[in-house]
């Protein structure tokens, strides 16, 4: 598969570039706004991982989160390496092959500050006010993506919360086994049932263990990203109508200018000017070459912005479809992998117990004390 990683390797374009084996120290400070263009963040499928995965559950620097986040740093590379436009990107190049003085160099030559502040103003600016003709497949976009935020952040809330309980649940378990361990040293008759019992309640707390980590490792880590996921969708809905509203607004404001040109008030101008010895010929022509001259630079503006807006709409557009087959895939598949995990650990302690029943029926058949059937 294009793009996949074997042997910390990302496929990008026509060539193969290695990634070094640890990652995590390069990227975990990186902050992913002034690094990735918005409309970058939906093309691979997932946003940059977080520096603090389950906030409250995991520290930062716990080897545990280093490799579940150093993974997830593998697999956002690999979707961008799978991207037609993006892997060919040369700042992705660059972030694959430089040493790390180049690196900070390259992100060094990016928008400062102030320009990036100037660019939050005019967004906040454009969200004020709004868009007039969003396209319909826009809106139910934005529709969809707040309903999938919605589900998904209950979801992930409520498969953390089972996590945890369950956290709980085993280290009650731990504590019981040896309970009934110790409990057969003093019932002599019941010694060898409490042993079993105390083997049986290890088995499963084993089984356990596994099914906790496995939720932990493999269903919240997915069920989290496509929460930061909806989060990423709605930012990049959002800066398209930025631009939209940014296209309107110039569009209004040409249109004006346009309006100012054909209705100026010459009585006023002509009075004015003759009284300073200028010819009205000669005022005309200056204010009409003035008008031009705006016009022109206001028109080059709105011809950029139009350019902007469209290739945001097609990017989109284009990625729309792609991003939801991936969601889809990767969803289907954890829990696909999450039921037949939870079938597995229900027969396993399910056979435990059923062993621990059979072994006791066979032996009060063997004395002759009770009757099962």
């Amino acid at each position: 598969m294009s793009g996949s990683v074997v042997d910390n390797t990302v496929s990008s374009g026509n060539s193969s570039v290695a990634i070094p084996t640890d990652i995590s120290g390069q990227i975990l400070d990186l902050d992913e706004d002034d690094d990735l263009e918005v409309f970058s963040k939906i093309v691979s499928h997932q946003p940059l991982p977080e520096k603090f995965v389950m906030k409250g559950m995991v520290e930062r620097f716990n080897e545990d989160f280093i490799e579940t986040r150093r993974s997830a740093l593998h697999k956002f590379l690999n979707k961008i390496a799978e991207h037609p436009i993006f892997s060919s990107s040369e700042d992705f190049k660059i972030f694959l092959t430089a040493g790390s003085g180049e690196l900070t160099s390259h992100k060094k030559q990016g928008p400062g500050f102030l320009s990036r502040m100037g660019e939050t103003v005019k967004a906040v600016a454009a969200a004020v006010r709004g868009v007039r003709s969003r396209p319909q497949e826009f809106t139910d976009m934005q529709e969809y993506a707040e309903a999938f935020s919605q589900k998904i952040s209950s979801i992930d809330k409520v498969t953390q919360r089972i996590v945890r309980e369950q956290k709980e649940y085993l280290e009650e378990l731990k504590e019981c086994g040896p309970t009934y361990a110790l409990w057969s040293q003093s019932e002599e008759e019941l010694a060898e049932p409490l042993k079993n019992v105390a083997g049986c309640v290890d088995k499963c707390c084993k089984e356990t263990e596994e099914q906790v980590k496995h939720l932990n490792d493999h269903l919240i880590p997915v069920l989290h990203e496509y929460v930061l996921c909806a989060d990423t969708l709605k930012a990049v809905l959002r800066r398209r109508d930025n631009i939209q509203a940014d296209f309107e607004a110039k569009t209004e404001a040409l249109a004006s200018k346009k309006a100012d040109r054909d209705a100026d008030s010459k009585v006023l101008s002509l009075a004015w000017d003759s009284l300073v010895g200028r010819s009205p010929e000669e005022v005309k022509q200056q204010k009409q070459q003035k008008f031009k001259g705006e016009i022109k630079e206001m028109r080059d503006e709105l011809d950029k912005v139009e350019d902007r807006l469209e290739w945001a709409n097609n990017a989109l557009k284009s990625d729309w479809t792609r991003w939801q087959k991936g969601m889809r895939t990767d969803l289907r598949s954890a829990f696909i992998d999450t039921a037949e995990r939870n079938v597995s650990y229900y027969e396993k302690c399910l056979a435990v117990w059923e062993s621990f029943l059979q072994s006791q029926r066979t032996d009060a058949e063997g004395n002759g004390n009770v009757d099962f059937s």
